[in-house]
């Protein structure tokens, strides 16, 4: 609502704006939902009233109001507004809100746009409107609306949150998520990946090191904590931490002071912290790899992020965005994922997430010929061909097994109804090409 309220009021070259919507208890009240360049005292200010009773009037007549005042009038010291417009947002015909934008300072300003015109915006309006509620009934059931309504709640405190979830299902972006709703967005997110840094080195990325602390270290470095004062600090795979580091972590967060690598002074940081990891912490605290006075203290919000299996369709919205990306990347913004192919992507196992996902998206937008794309993964939810015993072999070996197994299956029919093809769930074309590649003779 605040985007749209943003566009409409770039579009009218309005100075203010408010879009307005009938309270679900109150079913009568119109309440404000988002405000351009103004606040909810404007909208009980005695200059305003006469505006407000317009409101009011488009909301019950459902049609557009076109407000031009000819003299500026002074009241209690405020000006009223010279120009305005309302329009009404309906809901498959029922008025549901009112769009509002005005301008304080110039006389007629929407003289041109006729009653006709802003009957046009107010359709389009709502085919929008419309669709943004489709779209939320559609994904309403699915597991993130829970999750992301826990973290839009516990970004408005300063506690600390410890997300976990498998590798590639987005914990980084939700720490983000959590960073942008909460008041420290206007100062730094500060990302530390324990993954990428050598032991010997994390505790000079954390809290920074003096110049001559160590063999290599020619002039002072700040560190991660320092730098993300007054925003967030999210270190991603804490359960990766030497043990040193995780008691030096935990004397920071009790005593909100550290000191440099090499220093001597304290040095004191305003941050957030936000940890991620795709570890079981319990179970590392059981085996002594973790401290379990630290996991305590980062326990205090856990967030689960589920893995892109269990999303439902999230998946094909994930699909469609990456294809999106990439099809404007490389130039084939004509491509498309037939029914078919979503059904494949919602059967997968995706072992590797959302990251599995986009980098099989950009493959297959690089590698296809027609208008959609191939999909070139390999479903089969119910079946293992490989036990703990088998020897280890190569993912070649792996899938012209499989495909032997396949085409047994099928007396060697390759394609058509109950084809091999149609199993493996890729086109004719594909398998053929996999076949040669890996020695099979049809």
């Amino acid at each position: 609502i605040s985007n749209i309220l943003s566009l409409t009021n770039r579009a009218f070259r309005a100075e203010r704006g408010v879009i307005l919507w009938l309270d679900a208890k109150r079913k009568k009240t119109l309440i404000p939902k988002a405000f351009k360049n103004m606040s909810a005292s404007d909208l009980d200010s005695e200059s305003f009233r006469s505006n407000m009773a317009a409101i009011i009037q488009c909301h019950s007549q459902n049609q557009p109001i076109l407000i031009n005042n000819k003299s500026k009038q002074i009241i209690s010291k405020q000006s009223v507004p010279l120009s305005a417009i309302c329009l009404p947002i309906c809901i498959n015909g029922v008025c549901q809100g009112v769009l509002y934008h005005d301008n304080t300072y110039l006389e007629n300003y929407f003289e041109l746009l006729t009653k006709k015109n802003l009957a046009l915006v107010s359709a389009h309006l709502e085919r929008y409107f419309v669709r943004c509620f489709e779209f939320n009934s559609a994904i309403e059931k699915q597991p993130m609306i829970d999750l992301l309504d826990q973290a839009d709640k516990v970004a408005a405190t300063e506690s600390t949150v410890l997300i976990t979830g498998e590798t590639g299902v987005g914990k980084e972006l939700l720490a983000k998520r959590i960073h942008t709703m909460s008041s420290r967005v206007s100062a730094p997110f500060i990302t530390v990946d324990s993954t990428t840094i050598a032991d010997n080195l994390v505790e000079s990325e954390l809290f920074g090191h003096e110049k001559g602390a160590f063999t290599g270290a020619d002039r002072q470095k700040i560190g991660r904590l320092e730098l993300a004062d007054k925003g967030t600090l999210f270190i991603d795979e804490v359960g990766e931490l030497p043990k040193a580091t995780q008691a030096k972590l935990l004397r920071v967060l009790q005593e909100k002071a550290f000191i440099r690598v090499g220093g001597t002074m304290p040095i004191t940081s305003d941050f957030r912290l936000v940890v991620a990891t795709n570890r079981n912490l319990e179970e590392e605290v059981r085996k002594n790899n973790f401290r379990e006075d630290l996991y305590f203290r980062l326990n205090t919000v856990p967030l689960l992020l589920p893995p892109l299996r269990k999303r439902g369709k999230d998946i094909i919205e994930l699909a469609r965005y990456f294809l999106k990306q990439f099809s404007i990347k490389y130039q084939r913004d004509y491509l498309s994922i037939s029914h078919e192919d979503e059904k494949r992507l919602c059967l997968y196992g995706w072992p590797g997430n959302i990251r599995e996902l986009e980098h099989v998206i950009e493959r297959s937008v690089i590698l296809s010929k027609g208008e959609q794309i191939e999909i070139d993964i390999i479903t089969d939810p119910n079946r293992t061909f490989v036990d703990e015993t088998t020897e280890i072999i190569t993912l070649d070996e792996l899938q012209r097994r499989y495909i032997l197994h396949v085409l047994k299956k099928t007396g060697g029919k390759i394609y058509g109804n109950g084809g091999a093809a149609e199993l493996l769930g890729i086109n004719r074309g594909t398998l053929y090409s996999r076949m040669r590649k890996l020695g099979i003779k049809a």
